[in-house]
């Protein structure tokens, strides 16, 4: 044989052998979240169902449900179909984990069923189920905020409570009534914790943090130039993510960078 081809032979095999192990050694939901994010819905779909025998039975249903709450963020709100589709694996997380003594990771994707299934209560106003399900987590609340530096999943947590709960607090008088019984908030803290986050190791830890935070920026803190920053580094990691891109250019309208807006049009 050809010297020249067994040398090509061998190269190609060590370049597989590196690109293989390169990528078993990333874990599954980071994988995942990469290919969700990028909006290559079909690419996370197809690896859930490859790694659904390693995967628990929670774990397959959080996934499900981050891929249809993706669709869901992107369909007709009055799609009845599509919400009823998310609440039902939403339930699905949560009821997986019912009658068990939850370990943290356990706790982390409890806490993720039950803030997906407020979220959609909230886009249909159903606010007295919303105050219904908040009591119910008032626990878990403070198992994660005396444990917020321990797990980085439960600082992302924390974060997004800290801001929210105390935002809601100053902003909506009426959902103090709501609010009463569960653990105080803190704007700043929760900045803190979520800035953290934007420099875990973890796809979703990471990226989600420089998300919550472009949002804040922009719709609540009114700051154009934290915005910008959180969302440039978001674009920088996902240019194709759509749904990203145009929350990114209504902030530049909003602030009325209309220039930039069409200048990151055209790039």
């Amino acid at each position: 044989m050809n010297l020249k081809i067994i040398k090509i032979k061998i190269f190609t095999l060590l370049f597989f052998s590196f690109f293989v192990t390169k990528v078993s050694a990333q874990s599954y939901t980071d994988t995942f979240f990469d290919a969700l994010f990028s909006y290559r819905v079909e690419l996370a779909d197809s690896l859930l169902q490859n790694s659904k025998p390693k995967l628990s039975k929670t774990e397959i249903f959080l996934s499900e449900t981050f891929i249809l709450m993706f669709r869901y963020e992107n369909a007709d709100k009055a799609d009845t179909a599509v919400y009823n589709n998310c609440s039902r694996h939403a339930l699905g997380i949560i009821n997986s984990l019912k009658n068990k003594r939850l370990t943290d990771k356990e706790v982390f994707y409890y806490t993720i069923g039950m803030g997906i299934l407020i979220k959609l209560k909230m886009d249909k106003k159903h606010y007295f189920s919303v105050a219904r399900d908040l009591y119910g987590l008032n626990f878990v609340i403070d198992y994660i905020k005396a444990n917020e530096y321990k797990d980085v999943r439960f600082s992302l947590i924390s974060g997004i409570y800290n801001y929210y709960s105390a935002l809601a607090k100053e902003e909506y008088p009426v959902m103090r009534a709501v609010l009463f019984l569960l653990p105080d908030g803190d704007k700043a803290h929760g900045l803190r914790l979520l800035e953290d986050c934007t420099k875990n190791s973890s796809v979703f830890i990471s990226t989600y943090s420089l998300y919550i935070l472009a949002r804040i920026y922009h719709r609540d803190e009114k700051i154009f130039s934290k915005s910008n920053f959180f969302f440039n580094e978001l674009l920088k990691r996902y240019p194709m993510n759509c749904t990203w891109r145009k929350e990114y250019e209504s902030m530049l309208k909003y602030f009325k960078k209309t220039d930039l807006a069409k200048n990151k049009r055209k790039n």
